[in-house]
């Protein structure tokens, strides 16, 4: 799977193992315009953090300082950081947000996500190929798509 969504002849669809894992855990998933004002807008704060660690140029020794600097300096000043729009900073917005969350439906089977997943057209020979050995099927499927999960 390349992506979420397929685009073509500006119809858009989303990939049905995606839209499967949406079901499961019981929310809708909303697709966003492409290339609006807001797209703009999360380009941007992305540069944002970006620069943030300029400043600390050629000052950063290992990975393991980067990851402590954007943990402990970066995120406490993004979270304080009063948004222009709600003028509410996203600390304060979280905690709101939480009294609405739910936990993950029972119907939620993380295993057939996790599991290796390949599609493959089913030759006139009635044989399949999954790792290095091949499967027959039946007839009925000479020609059509078949889902292997290991």
């Amino acid at each position: 799977m390349t992506a979420i969504v397929s685009l073509r002849n500006g119809n858009r669809k989303i990939h049905s193992r995606v839209q499967s894992f949406f079901n499961d855990l019981g929310v809708k998933l909303e697709l966003c315009e492409c290339r609006t004002p807001e797209t703009k807008g999360k380009c941007e704060s992305s540069n944002r953090f970006v620069n943030w660690l300029v400043s600390f140029d050629h000052r950063i020794k290992n990975e393991q300082e980067l990851i402590h600097i954007i943990e402990n300096q970066i995120t406490s000043e993004c979270n304080k950081e009063i948004n222009r729009r709600t003028k509410v900073p996203p600390a304060k917005l979280f905690l709101k947000e939480k009294e609405f969350l739910k936990p993950f439906g029972n119907n939620l089977n993380m295993d057939t996500y996790l599991r290796e997943h390949r599609r493959v057209k089913v030759p006139s020979t009635l044989l399949v190929s999954y790792n290095g050995k091949q499967y027959s099927v039946p007839t009925k499927y000479i020609g059509k798509v078949v889902d292997i999960y290991a």
